[in-house]
């Protein structure tokens, strides 16, 4: 990043200081409430991909058949009742949909530990590489203990993990905001 738009960020940073403080105040805040009450912030997550996928799917056959010139058609179709589908089975079985986004995430976390780990052992010896194989290891065990207690995870997993998100950017955003005014927005090389 070159000096000039580092200059120009710290400069928005502080011309927005109290924007910055509002939005990690907010975040942490919600992420609080979602770690409170993960079964609540859980079903809104699944209930929205839900609605998405209604949405979309709908948006998808409308499209197929108002575009039948082109040999997608049946396809698009196609795909389009497998969204709608989807997005149903989330809405009118939040229960189920819940443990079908748990295995999801589940598999996300496993996979993406084995990577890491193969990418820190792959950057031996530089420095950190411990660190990358040390993180995908606790990914990996994260996502088969997620996987191992279902359904029971699928409860309080995607809510848990969203407000603790939600906690750790809100307070970067409130550090943000906070060392702008204090002078400490220092611009590194």
């Amino acid at each position: 990043m070159s000096d000039q738009s580092q200059r120009t960020d710290a400069g928005l940073v502080s011309g927005n200081r109290g924007w910055f403080i509002v939005l990690g105040i907010v975040m942490i805040v919600l992420g609080a409430l979602a770690i409170l009450f993960p079964w609540v912030m859980t079903l809104a997550a699944e209930l929205l991909v839900g609605i998405a996928l209604v949405i979309g799917g709908a948006t998808m056959i409308v499209h197929a058949f108002s575009e039948r010139s082109w040999g997608g058609v049946l396809w698009e179709a196609l795909l389009g009742i497998l969204y709608l589908v989807g997005g149903l089975y989330f809405l009118f079985l939040p229960g189920v949909g819940a443990v079908a986004l748990t295995v999801a995430l589940s598999a996300i976390f496993i996979v993406d530990g084995i990577l890491r780990a193969i990418m820190g052992t792959r950057l031996k010896p530089r420095s950190g590489w411990g660190w990358l194989v040390a993180g995908g290891v606790v990914s990996a065990v994260l996502g088969v203990m997620l996987f191992a207690g279902l359904p029971g995870t699928a409860v309080w997993a995607i809510g848990l993990l969203l407000g603790i998100n939600l906690v750790f950017s809100g307070a970067a955003f409130l550090a943000l905001g906070a060392s702008a005014g204090s002078g400490q927005a220092k611009m590194s090389a």
